[in-house]
């Protein structure tokens, strides 16, 4: 490490680290005050000449450099500061700092790479907000209770939540500038461009479900993210999610993923949702220990060996899969709920390893091995589902071993 000259930008409470050195989470495109002072940390002490000060640069949003001051810290000369132009940055304005590679250690040791955060700056209060789409704009509307006149800054920077389902939304432009909010719910609408979102760092829930979007590069930064929904969109490709460490809640089902190596580093994730997918692998999920809920029905999967070490799940969805061996389920003492039905599962024995479960659905073909069921004493609800002809004699039967347990029959493809 000591050969190398390295660079880590704070602000707020977040760091930036270059990529040799062990990464923490960020927040780029922050919207800052308009005299923001950046502080950049190094690992070595800075040679502080012409070369370093021409290193480091701000310019706005159509590329012109920014008169900002640049100083070397007073008592730490591995600190740098860049405070900002006399009058401030421009309100509503859009910056980028540069740390080029002309910037070097007191020993000649140079940046191999160039650094750069986005950021914007607060808009005045009094600014006029104005939305593309105007069912977006009569949801924020709505929101504040002012049906008319000029929105402004002032109007909507108190907007925490706001819920515009199913509001034929096609363009969410002007949704950036609802800097604070927290949660936020655009289900059921026509929206294939999120790049809008990508400054709302304060996000903890975000609803996107049933719209058009295949890139949700945009998502990268909101690192506040607990709760999120893309079910049904076209969604392919969900590396933009892969650095949302807090997460714990996250629904990608109906979209064509094959593919979800993204999803590793995500193991606060508690309930998760892959069904209609294009799934076949579950080697990702064996490291997300901290599972409760697990969707993978109607997927491609064959094998859920994998599920051995989720000793936390309670609930598991495995329907419509060509799965026919579940003694992996014997590790999963925790279950509460298993749904089975539309599987080639034959063999239910394991169940009498599973003493937590209450809810149970089966098909009627795996409902003959009564001796598995009459073990599972804490079942309150079990759902048989049946193709073709039902015999009412084998519901009899699971009835009479089942005394206490509410039972429905279903028809498959009725619902």
């Amino acid at each position: 490490m000591k050969n190398k000259f390295l660079i880590a930008i704070i602000f707020s409470a977040f760091l930036l680290i270059a990529p040799d050195v062990k990464a923490a989470n960020y927040t780029d495109y922050q919207t800052v005050d308009k005299n923001k002072t950046w502080t950049l940390k190094f690992t070595g002490n800075v040679g502080f000449d012409d070369a370093t000060k021409q290193g480091i640069t701000v310019t706005d949003s159509k590329g012109n450099p920014v008169n900002v001051g640049i100083k070397l810290g007073k008592d730490d000369s591995r600190m740098v500061t860049v405070t900002a132009p006399t009058e401030g940055y421009t309100a509503g304005e859009s910056y980028i700092l540069n740390i080029g590679t002309k910037v070097h250690s007191n020993k000649g040791k140079a940046l191999k790479k160039e650094y750069k955060v986005h950021f914007n700056i607060r808009k005045d209060d009094d600014s006029i907000v104005t939305f593309k789409d105007k069912n977006l704009e009569q949801a924020v509307r709505e929101q504040i209770r002012k049906t008319t006149g000029n929105l402004t800054i002032k109007d909507i920077k108190g907007i925490t939540k706001l819920y515009a389902r199913n509001m034929n939304i096609q363009d969410i432009s002007g949704i950036e500038h609802l800097t604070n909010l927290q949660k936020l719910y655009l289900g059921d609408n026509r929206i294939s461009n999120i790049n809008g979102l990508k400054e709302l760092t304060n996000l903890n829930e975000l609803c996107l479900d049933e719209n058009q979007i295949k890139d949700i590069s945009p998502l990268q930064g909101l690192i506040r993210l607990q709760s999120l929904h893309l079910y049904r969109n076209q969604i392919s490709d969900i590396n933009g999610i892969k650095e949302l460490t807090d997460l714990q809640e996250l629904d990608l089902s109906n979209n064509p993923i094959s593919d979800i190596s993204g999803l590793k580093k995500l193991t606060n994730l508690k309930s998760l949702r892959l069904f209609g997918t294009k799934l076949t692998n579950l080697s990702v999920l064996k490291g997300l220990y901290n599972l409760q809920k697990l969707d993978i029905g109607n997927s491609q999967v064959s094998d859920i060996n994998e599920l051995k070490g989720l000793t936390n799940l309670q609930e598991l969805d495995l329907i419509y899969n060509t799965i026919s061996d579940i003694d992996v389920l014997k590790s999963l003492t925790n279950l509460k709920s298993l749904y089975i039905y539309r599987t080639q599962i034959t063999d239910i024995s394991v169940l009498k390893k599973l003493p937590n479960l209450k809810s149970l659905s089966l098909e009627n073909t795996q409902t003959s091995d009564l001796s598995t069921l009459k073990t599972l004493t804490n079942l309150v609800s079990l759902y048989i589902y049946y193709d073709g002809e039902l015999n009412e004699d084998d519901v009899t039967k699971v009835e009479n071993v089942l005394p206490r347990c509410g039972i429905g029959v279903f028809k498959i493809g009725a619902y």
